[in-house]
């Protein structure tokens, strides 16, 4: 161990915990259509189209695109819960203003 190392959150794992983040989402988006195109087929047709919207930031979404996001929301099921967690984390990389300490405890939350 080097005791005066610094600790910090590289570019690297940013992207890994990313990558996990989306990958659980879009197994949860997998998930939910395969429970709705049994009920409800049109709402299935619409689902089906959401993977790349649910995994694209949301400051670049087209209009269209905020449209479908807005119609997950209301929808309440989890893919909009597994969505929060994804740019939640996502954002804890992306605000440069928070120190480390209040890094960690962010993701712990993410991740528990």
């Amino acid at each position: 161990m080097a005791p005066n190392a610094a600790i910090c959150l590289d570019p690297f794992h940013a992207v890994a915990i990313a990558a996990i983040a989306a990958k659980a989402l879009d197994t949860t988006r997998r998930e939910q259509w395969a429970r709705v195109r049994k009920v409800d087929p049109d709402a299935a047709k619409t689902l089906k189209g959401t993977r790349f919207v649910l995994l694209k930031n949301p400051e670049n979404h087209s209009y269209t695109q905020t449209v479908h996001m807005a119609a997950i929301k209301r929808s309440g099921e989890w893919i909009w819960r597994a969505y929060q967690l994804k740019e939640g984390l996502r954002g804890i990389y992306a605000d440069h203003s928070l120190r480390f300490d209040e890094s960690v405890l962010l993701l712990e939350r993410g991740i528990s």
